[in-house]
Order: structure tokens, then C-alpha cells, then sequence
């Protein structure tokens, strides 16, 4: 095996020009997951997982040495052929942030396929995915008072006949319903091997994308494209046997289970786990950074609510010199945040680029290179980033951006999926060979990469483009605020409004008209003044950390619509306004009193349809 390109970190762009001199298949030191395992076996008995039971930093931690993972992803993947699972089959799995998650995901690549699924969606969601997923086995965390898996299970099952065996991690279910891993797998060999060895263009895994409208695509990754990321995130971060990560991202996305999970651990790099609710862990929260001082953690990964809230809290005397790096990623990072952590903890941020569509990464900026404000770094050697135009709304593969110029970016590369289980889906993902990320960015002229916003995001006004990214940074440069999103309002007259949520910082008193007259002036650009700011004690979020921009436009729509009637409707009128998603469209249900006045209900249903945005009027 080629050991060299797990050597040396990237500094420059120079440095991936260098690599892609190279033929690939001789640069990449992995074609296939078997020999991603075998590689963790070269570790010895160093710390591969250190599991925190309560996230309590002065516990013992449960620790298992990358000999014992070896021997662990052998057994579970013995034991998973003994299921039956085959090369075409799929293990599901509704983990939190535990070990086995980590032997569940692995071994059953090993042998088929991974279906890591976000244990918060409905039983129905869920369902839904284990079927699409040809998922033969349901590997589930047991009765629990602080998260709700398990009452989920008997539904799933009832809604997915396909599945033929459920394995419970964790409390034991009453009635003994299901197979205990660690019964299940301790008895499995681990010197010898019953499954097949998989091959660069298998498919590995299946991941969910979203979930929040609508039904999620369920995206393919082979060996190669998971892979191709398992190399690269160590040239980028310089990951080590000398560093302690903690890791952030829950284990049923990409970037927590394989870009920051495997990526790491193939590095020789400790995991240190902060119990089964991750960084969400009250009591970690609360001693982040005592376990920082007492584990020597060199590594933490969030997204920007993580950083704002360790810009909100105070080390104290603890030591935190061992602090390198703190990766962030998923959406535009504020410039705001990166200088802060460097001001208050000496910590640099680096930022990352990708998605589920590309095994997680696409774009990062290297730990031993300068960090640029708004950018998310370089490409991933071997890989195409273009800036195309756009028209109608959809790419125009044949018009290529010039340097600095915004436009639809699009990837091409060894870690892009080779497509959706739904083939039906790939179409409107993908143009003329290249996979359109359905993010708005621009190149610079030294080939670093930056978002400007998702192109659904983007606020028409009458026609005019309004970048959602420009009202975010005016409102970020504001000391009263901690966190903010801006999305287009319907309105009747210009089709859409930028309006604002915003999240005060803590103490703060400043009324929203008053910051909304402070920042005017920050705008060169007068239609992209919000025209509403609307206060908010939290954000809604993704599982990643990503503020869920589709629930404040529906937020934003209900406003108008109540706006819209507060002068047609009779006042105590009773009305329930809801948002339903059927395939790609989303209607806005609004339910009326059923002896509503004939004339009252016609004028409804005109005020609404100005609105331009998809209605049906119900009586109840």
C-alpha cells in the first residue's frame, strides 16, 4: 500500500497541483473500505474511541484501542452475514453518538451497505427510507429516557415488511423483541472473514439528504467516493495519531460518520465522544472546556451555532493550549466568528464545503494554509469545481463564470455519487456530467472557492436579485446580534420582501425597529434593507448545525398571510394556517370558520392569491 499521500498536510494550492501530477490510482492510498479497516489494525493498541458515559469530564471514559475496533468491525460484519445480509442488502441504522454506531456503520459496508438514518424523523419517514434502502436489518437504540428510538420500532416495522431482523443497542426492550448487538456479535469470530472484499465502484452506503420538506433523496456513495474523502481529510487537516478530535456531527450525517468520523480514525487520530446526546450533552456543555484541558482535545468540529456558543462561554483557567483547530462547515461561515475564536482563545477556524451528493466534502481550507474571510478553500485534488450561468432558473453548462463573477456551481470528481436510489431524482441533479450543487459561489483568481448563498435562497424583488448573504453580514456586524437569516416574504407587489429572523445576544434590549434603523446604512444596495425584522429566541436547525432556512420562509409566508387578513377577517376570527408538502410543491393551508360570509371568504381568497405563493382555503 502507498503510504506517502497520508504524509504530508497541504499548505497551498501548489501542493494539490502537485498531487494531481500523479496518475490517481497510484496517489490514492485506498480504493476500497476492506483496506481502510485493515489500516485502523496498523494503529495497535492506541486509543482509537474514547466514549464519555454521562459527558462528565472527570469519568472515566470507555475506551476501545484500534486493535479491538479492528476485531469488533470483523465480528459485526460476521455477524451481519450470518443475518443474511448480502452485497445488495442494506443495514439501517437509528444510533446516537455511541460506539456502536461507528462497528454498525463500517462492517456492514464491509459486507453491503450502510443506511445511516436521522433518528428524529416519523416512524413513517423512516419507514419509508429502510424500504427504499433494501434495508434487510434495523440496528436501534433501546428504551431510553432521553431520546425516543425505540417506541418508533414496532411502527417501522409495520410500515417496512421487507425488514427481517432488528438488533437493540443500549437498554434491552421489554419482552426480549429483539437481537442484543452485543450478543449477537461477541460470538462472532474474528480471525476469520465470511464476507466478500468490495470493489472501488460498489456501492457502500446510503445516505439520506434533508427530510425537512418533504420526502429525502437517498443518495449512493461507493467504496471510491468514500475513499477519496478518507485520504483527503487528512492532507487537509493534518490529522494525526497525536490528536484528540471531538467530534460535533451527529453519526447519521455524512459529515459526523464518515468525513470527521472515519476520516480521523484513519489517520490514527482518538474520537472522544461526549456521551450519547454529543455536543447537545448538558453536562459537557457546561465543562466543554475542563474536558478539553483534561483529554488534550486538539480538534472540535461545528458549524457556526457551535462557535457561538463557545464565544459565549469562558475557559477560566483551564488549559486549553492543546486547542489547534476548530473545523466548521455547511453553510457561510461570518468572518465575525472565525476572527472571534482567534481573538478570545487563540483557536483557529477552518471552513468546509460539501455535501451529501459529494461524500461531504468538496472545497476546504487547509489547517497550514491562511485563512481568507468567506472563503471555504480549495478544491479536493482530482475534482472540478465550475461557476456556470444561469438562466430560468436552471444551469447553463456552456456559459462559464469568469473569476469572481457569481454563478451556480457545479462539481465534478472520484467522490461524487454515481446517483439517487430513485433514478427519477438524478435528473434535475445533474447537467452534461456535472453534479449542480444548487449552491451560488464565485472562484477567485487563486482558485479558492466562495458561497454566496443557496440558489433557491436568493430573494427576487420585482425581478431584482437580492443575495440573502448581504443582509446577514450587515445584521452580524451588528454588536446586538448573536445569530440572524434572512429569506424572501411574499408580497403582493413585488412577488418577495427580504425580511430578517433574528437572535439577539445575550442581555441585549435593543428593540428590532431601532437595529433595523442602526443598520441602514450599512447598505449600498436599498432594496436589500429588510423590510421586517422578526425577533426570535432560537433558530430552527438542521441535525448539522445549519439554520433550516425553509421553516423561516414558512414563517415568513404565515406573516404575510396574517398581515394580508387582519383587515379582511373579522376580528376573534378563528385561523389556522399550516404548510403541507406533496411531492416538490408546498401548499399553505388556511382553515376558516365554516359560517365565514360568502363575501369575506371571496375576499380571502384574493388577498391570498396575490400573494403568489400556492393556497388552499378550507372550512371547518
Amino acid at each position: 500500500m502507498n503510504s506517502k499521500p497520508l504524509t504530508k498536510a497541504f499548505t497551498s494550492l501548489d501542493d494539490i497541483l502537485a498531487l494531481e501530477r500523479q496518475p490517481y490510482e497510484q496517489a490514492r492510498p485506498f480504493s476500497t473500505l476492506d483496506e481502510v479497516v485493515d489500516h485502523l489494525a496498523s494503529f495497535g493498541d492506541r486509543v482509537a474511541i474514547s466514549f464519555m458515559p454521562n459527558g462528565d469530564p472527570d469519568e472515566d471514559t470507555e475506551d476501545i484501542s484500534f486493535l479491538d475496533l479492528h476485531r469488533k468491525l470483523i465480528q459485526t460484519a460476521n455477524a451481519f452475514h450470518k443475518l443474511g445480509v448480502t452485497a445488495e442488502d442494506s443495514v439501517a441504522y437509528l444510533l446516537p453518538s455511541v460506539p456502536e454506531a461507528f462497528f454498525t456503520l463500517l462492517s456492514s459496508e464491509l459486507i453491503g451497505r450502510s443506511c445511516p438514518i436521522n433518528y428524529m424523523l416519523s416512524a413513517a419517514a423512516i419507514a419509508d427510507i429502510v424500504t427504499s434502502a433494501n434495508a434487510k436489518v434495523l440496528v436501534a437504540f433501546g428504551p431510553d429516557a432521553d431520546l425516543g428510538i425505540w417506541p418508533k420500532v414496532e411502527e417501522i416495522k409495520r410500515l417496512a415488511p421487507k425488514l427481517q431482523h432488528v438488533v437493540v443497542v443500549g437498554a434491552e426492550p421489554p419482552n426480549r423483541s429483539a437481537m442484543r448487538f452485543a450478543e449477537l456479535v461477541d460470538t462472532m469470530p474474528a480471525e476469520r472473514r465470511f464476507f466478500r472484499n468490495g470493489r472501488p465502484d460498489a456501492v457502500a452506503s446510503i445516505y439520506h439528504t434533508g427530510g425537512s420538506t418533504g420526502a429525502p433523496k437517498l443518495v449512493q456513495h461507493t467504496h471510491g467516493n468514500q475513499c477519496h474523502c478518507i485520504w483527503l481529510i487528512r492532507r487537509y487537516f493534518d490529522f494525526s495519531p497525536d490528536d484528540v478530535v471531538i467530534n460535533g456531527h451527529p453519526l447519521f450525517h455524512v459529515a459526523g460518520a464518515l468525513n470527521f468520523g472515519i476520516g480521523p480514525l484513519a489517520a490514527g487520530a482518538r474520537l472522544l465522544m461526549p456521551s450519547k446526546l454529543g455536543l447537545r450533552n448538558r453536562t459537557f456543555q457546561s465543562a466543554i472546556w475542563r474536558t478539553v484541558e483534561r483529554h488534550r482535545a486538539t480538534v472540535m468540529i461545528g458549524g457556526p451555532t457551535v462557535i457561538t456558543t463557545l464565544l459565549n462561554s469562558d475557559p477560566g483557567k483551564h488549559d486549553i493550549s492543546s486547542m489547534r483547530l476548530h473545523i466548521s462547515g455547511g453553510s457561510q461561515l461570518p468572518a465575525e466568528l472565525v476572527s472571534g475564536m482567534a481573538a478570545k482563545f487563540g483557536i483557529p477556524v477552518r471552513n468546509v464545503w460539501g455535501m451529501t451528493e459529494t461524500a461531504g466534502i468538496t472545497c476546504l481550507e487547509p489547517a497550514r494554509a491562511p485563512s481568507i474571510p468567506g472563503s471555504c478553500g480549495w478544491r479536493v485534488p482530482f475534482t472540478e469545481v465550475s461557476v456556470f450561468a444561469m438562466s430560468g432558473g436552471k444551469i447553463q453548462t456552456s456559459v462559464e463564470c469568469a473569476p469572481g463573477e457569481v454563478g451556480l456551481l457545479a462539481v465534478k470528481g472520484p467522490h461524487i455519487t454515481p446517483g439517487y436510489v430513485d433514478p427519477s431524482h438524478n435528473a434535475e441533479s445533474f447537467a452534461d456530467g456535472w453534479f449542480v450543487t444548487g449552491d451560488l459561489g464565485r472562484i477567485d483568481p487563486d482558485g479558492r472557492t466562495y458561497l454566496t448563498g443557496r440558489a433557491k435562497d436568493v430573494i427576487i424583488r420585482g425581478g431584482h436579485n437580492i443575495d440573502p448573504l448581504m443582509i446577514e453580514q450587515a445584521l452580524l456586524q451588528h454588536p446586538d446580534v448573536q445569530l440572524c437569516a434572512a429569506v424572501g416574504q411574499p408580497d403582493s407587489y413585488s412577488g418577495e420582501i427580504p425580511v430578517a429572523f433574528v437572535q439577539l445576544a445575550p442581555g441585549s434590549t435593543i428593540s428590532v425597529d431601532n437595529l433595523l434603523n442602526e443598520i441602514r446604512s450599512s447598505f449600498q444596495e436599498p432594496a436589500a434593507i429588510p423590510k421586517r425584522l422578526y425577533r426570535v429566541d432560537s433558530f430552527p436547525m438542521t441535525s448539522t448545525g445549519k439554520i433550516l432556512k425553509p421553516a423561516l420562509r414558512q414563517k415568513a409566508a404565515e406573516a404575510a398571510v396574517t398581515e394580508k387578513l387582519n383587515s379582511i377577517v373579522p376580528s376573534g376570527t378563528s385561523l389556522e394556517i399550516s404548510f403541507q408538502q406533496s411531492g416538490h410543491q408546498e401548499t399553505l393551508h388556511l382553515r376558516l370558520p365554516a359560517n365565514t360570509a360568502p363575501d369575506v371568504l371571496g375576499k380571502v381568497r384574493e388577498a391570498v392569491t396575490s400573494l403568489r405563493i400556492p393556497v388552499n382555503v378550507l372550512l371547518a
